[in-house]
């Protein structure tokens, strides 16, 4: 069937249409001219805009100072742009999660595990079975030891050997490692000292929210319950 439907007001008239089954949808081309004017919407490609250019403008809003939203979570809302007309972004956020662990405090032995206990770096992620980036790693050292060792991090919990015993985790822990971050050297005060790893950009996606670890020394130093203080920097995804 034709698409288009004649009509005779005094002389012979086509009207643009759509046939669809049978049916006649009118054809309609946007015009966004003034009463008794046209302006039809059309502008030619790698042409320099106007003012009149008949186009639609995206419904932003100007927001110079980013100010809260007032919508509800889940209610549509409108992009926002600063002062000169740019898109507001943000990126992914950072934070720093710190652990203490509880030490032995007899002499340890090179590659011994330094906590029975493993490391919990709770809220690594914004949401269960999330993704991020460890970006760096400080260990303060408050027992002025200074020795080199290794932060070895898991999806999932696991479970360290003891402290001060060698460090051995099962094969099926072993699957469940998203990196090991060396650290040392060390950079003392006269109370302390403090290593830093940095520009790690280690990826990493977690069970729940929380990323585990286990620290391992490679050296022979004598601590403190809780000489050890462990610190990520994480860009959350």
């Amino acid at each position: 069937m034709a698409n288009n439907v004649a009509a005779t007001p005094g002389s012979g008239v086509t009207f643009a249409t759509d046939d669809v089954a049978g049916v006649h949808y009118p054809r309609i081309k946007l015009d966004l001219g003034a009463e008794d004017a046209t302006n039809p919407v059309s502008t030619a490609v790698d042409v320099a805009a106007g003012a009149s250019d008949p186009l639609f403008a995206a419904g932003v809003v100007h927001d110079a100072a980013l100010t809260a939203l007032t919508p509800a979570d889940g209610d549509y809302t409108q992009m926002r742009v600063d002062g000169q007309g740019a898109l507001w972004t943000r990126r992914p956020p950072v934070v720093v999660v710190s652990v203490t662990p509880t030490l032995d405090t007899s002499i340890y032995a090179s590659g011994d595990s330094l906590h029975t206990t493993v490391l919990s770096f709770a809220n690594a992620v914004r949401v269960t079975g999330g993704a991020g980036y460890v970006d760096k790693l400080v260990v303060v050292d408050k027992d002025l030891q200074s020795i080199a060792g290794e932060l070895w991090l898991f999806s999932a919990s696991v479970t360290p050997a003891a402290a001060n015993a060698a460090h051995s985790i099962s094969d099926a822990d072993a699957a469940l490692c998203v990196g090991v971050i060396p650290f040392g050297p060390y950079y003392a005060s006269a109370l302390n000292s403090v290593s830093v790893s940095k520009d790690i950009r280690l990826p990493f996606t977690v069970a729940a929210t929380t990323l585990f670890g286990i620290l391992v020394t490679r050296g022979t130093p004598t601590y403190t319950a809780s000489g050890l203080v462990v610190s990520l920097q994480i860009a959350q995804s």
